[in-house]
């Protein structure tokens, strides 16, 4: 959908000027008296119309495909710490077997997603069926996540 108001749409709609916007927000326009011969005006509007519909594209590709975080509430972007999430104590030694694997598991290039799903099964002892009903997802979705996780497990091991 073409903006009225964008400065491709202005430029376009008048033939007889380049329109700009200088740096201080003023519209300015250049007519055909401001060129030497109307050869040069009709080079410069081609340019100009070609250019600014090739920005007012890209602005509304933009537009369409991102995402803005301004309105969304900081709950729904804020990621917990690791040892909440996995209800970890701060205050155990390294000794703790299960610690180990909690650090082994938080400190390796794993996903969210991976370290939850081997978190499940290897410590909470989960079958993977289980894992996917309470996900939502397929059983087989879970065994690859659960193996490619391992392989990231062993290289940071």
């Amino acid at each position: 959908m073409l903006n009225r108001k964008s400065i491709y749409a202005i430029n376009k709609k008048d033939p007889d000027a380049i329109v700009y916007i200088d740096a201080e927000g003023n519209t300015i326009r250049l007519t055909r008296a401001d060129f030497a011969s109307e050869e040069e005006f009709a080079k410069w509007k081609e340019w100009s119309d070609a250019e600014y519909h090739d920005t007012d594209n890209r602005d509304s590709r933009y537009g369409r495909e991102t995402v803005s975080l301004e309105w969304t509430a900081e709950r729904e972007t804020a990621t917990p710490a690791v040892d909440y999430i996995y209800g970890m104590d701060p205050d155990t030694k390294d000794t703790d077997p299960l610690h180990c694997i909690k650090d082994a598991i938080t400190k390796s290039n794993m996903t969210a997603v991976q370290r939850k799903r081997v978190w499940l099964y290897y410590v909470e002892r989960k079958k993977e069926q289980e894992i996917a009903q309470m996900e939502g997802v397929s059983v087989q979705a879970v065994s690859r996540s659960i193996k490619k996780a391992m392989e990231v497990l062993k290289k940071y091991l």
